[in-house]
């Protein structure tokens, strides 16, 4: 059994890891998307390869902008003292999940059975990169 001092350093542990992860995702934001501004003389044969550098730059901004939404609902969850617990079966969500993803709002069981269900629920789990 956890003592209420190390569940305490634990949970702040977690709220740093989710400030950090927050914090670098807005650093990065806008100079990833640089590659989105093409040259106008760019000749042909260099077209495929910035289009492909716009996708891939296109859909890592999306997966960030989402992993940020889930970021501060994790913060809204600290806030309200229900960070931690499932929001489906409102059970404590065992620490290595949190450790591995610390903006997880289920715990595995209930993300599962919400994936197997082809649910809209949030699926944090794809964004684990």
């Amino acid at each position: 059994m956890q003592t209420s001092t190390n569940k305490k350093a634990r949970a702040a542990e977690l709220r740093g890891s989710l400030l950090a992860e927050q914090a670098r995702l807005t650093s990065q934001r806008m100079t990833d998307l640089q590659v989105l501004i093409t040259p106008e003389n760019t000749a042909a044969e260099d077209r495929v390869p910035l289009l492909h550098d716009q996708f891939v730059a296109i859909t890592k901004h999306s997966r960030d902008h989402q992993r940020l939404a889930f970021i501060k609902s994790a913060l809204q969850r600290f806030d309200r003292g229900e960070f931690g617990i499932c929001e489906e079966c409102e059970e404590e969500i065992p620490l290595g999940r949190l450790q591995a993803i610390p903006w997880a709002a289920y715990c595995v069981s209930c993300q599962e059975r919400i994936e197997g269900l082809g649910s809209n629920v949030k699926q944090e789990l794809l964004l684990v990169a």
